[in-house]
């Protein structure tokens, strides 16, 4: 894309972001109260009990709704038991199981749907996103018979990028940091953001061949190691690609086709429809 595509195309997301903020507006504002409440911020609240009940309340509550970690149960959904390939499936299922058992293992799920459930219950909203992550390593290409590396023009070692870990991850959004688009059901969601907070020595993990195509060096010049810019990570359901827009200057910094292949596209699980 040139300059005017991304102009353009960074210019109509952040309308609807801010479109977006305006209409959650007064939820928002009720959430801030919510939230100082449970806190028991003296200094912002006024009235001051001596006992926060909406803070017992929801440390009661919770445990309540969420109590230990999900247990996967992986079976072979269609298949004669009599056939031989049912055996096979029956295995691979097993497999599946136990992996995913292991991946739960180290309670990194409970601690973040423990983290939605509070700002469901103070907030009303409480979102869990899934992120795939995977570790890669240089490894030299070798002849096949006498293992000899491959040697490049310069006559360095041929290298290739070897995929030698991946895994899923999870994190709870908090309800400030989340968007969508206008809808009454969530079939009908044409897309969500998540605002991000990037320190600028981050930066550099965005397409700098995008940013310069801009011409806003200025804009992203190296500042003090720890300021923080705010990016917005848009999923579009029509085009299923991800935006990262930051918000300052209107400034596309990269543009992922599907990253995960998920058949709803959203890396979140289903909301609750709107009521009037």
């Amino acid at each position: 894309m040139d300059k005017r595509d991304l102009e353009s195309l960074s210019s109509r997301w952040m309308d609807r972001i801010h479109a977006a903020t305006k209409r959650c507006k007064d939820w928002c504002d009720e959430a801030e109260k919510a939230e100082t409440a449970y806190k028991g911020d003296r200094k912002a609240q006024g009235d001051v009990y001596d006992f926060n009940i909406f803070h017992a309340n929801v440390e009661t509550i919770r445990p309540a709704l969420y109590s230990s970690t999900a247990s996967p149960d992986i079976r072979v959904k269609h298949g004669d038991r009599n056939d031989g390939v049912y055996e096979t499936l029956r295995d691979v299922s097993q497999a599946m199981e136990s992996i995913i058992t292991a991946q739960l293992d180290d309670s990194v799920l409970d601690r973040e749907i423990a983290e939605s459930i509070k700002n469901m219950e103070i907030a009303g909203r409480g979102i869990t996103r899934i992120r795939f992550s995977a570790d890669f390593e240089e490894i030299p290409i070798t002849d096949p018979m006498t293992g000899v590396p491959y040697l490049d023009d310069d006559g360095e070692p041929m290298v290739q990028e070897v995929m030698t870990n991946e895994r899923v991850e999870y994190e709870a959004v908090p309800w400030r940091d989340y968007l969508e688009g206008p809808a009454k059901r969530w079939a009908e969601v044409p897309w969500v953001a998540f605002r991000l907070t990037i320190l600028d020595e981050d930066m550099d993990q965005f397409d700098k061949a995008m940013v310069d195509a801009q011409e806003v060096e200025k804009a992203l010049s190296k500042k003090e190691p720890d300021a923080e810019h705010t990016v917005w990570e848009i999923w579009c359901k029509a085009s299923r690609k991800v935006y990262f827009i930051r918000e300052a200057g209107n400034i596309v910094l990269r543009v992922d086709d599907d990253p995960l292949g998920l058949p709803d596209f959203f890396p979140i699980a289903r909301l609750a429809d709107k009521v009037d």
